[in-house]
């Protein structure tokens, strides 16, 4: 087996260069691979390139929310949450959802449990729409979906988007 490069820049620049389509995944891969270790290690940290491009479209198992004072991780383009208490939970969790990167998008899927609610203002990081959260809470039930925007300027999640399924 031919060996690659192991540089970002080396591997784009074979990918440039024309590399016959048989090695173009093992480019890939490789690829994959530098930019998952920089997004591990502090130069590669949260709003760098090596960390956006290490974030995947692919869901997280559901993180169960089972108290008011949970916190929703941001590790992922989209999020799975699961209300496993016994009743509905609105949280109050400061911030609520961990910050992200600057542009960094988050998807809030809500998948099983009774309803999760979400806070809008300063001190919960989450900013949302009036028409959506008239008394600043978005109740989020079982295949709602919730889209945001993380602005590092403002500090907190601005929606983008808000699907109810009630």
């Amino acid at each position: 087996m031919a060996s690659y490069p192991t540089t970002i820049p080396d591997l784009v620049a074979l990918i440039v260069q024309g590399m016959p389509i048989e090695n173009l995944i093992t480019v890939v891969d490789e690829l994959h691979a530098a930019l998952v270790t920089l997004g591990t290690n502090p130069q590669g940290a949260a709003g760098t390139v090596a960390n956006r491009f290490a974030q995947f479209n692919i869901p997280t198992a559901p993180q169960n929310i089972t108290a008011i004072s949970n916190q929703i991780a941001a590790n992922a383009l989209v999020v799975q949450i699961s209300n496993t208490s016994a009743g509905s939970l609105t949280l109050t969790s400061t911030p609520t959802i961990a910050d992200g990167s600057d542009g960094q998008t988050l998807t809030i899927l809500h998948v099983s449990g009774p309803m999760i609610g979400l806070q809008s203002g300063t001190s919960f990081n989450l900013k949302f729409n009036a028409t959506d959260a008239p008394s600043n809470i978005i109740q989020m039930f079982p295949g709602s979906v919730l889209d945001l925007v993380y602005s590092a300027s403002l500090g907190m999640w601005m929606e983008r988007a808000f699907s109810v399924n009630t």
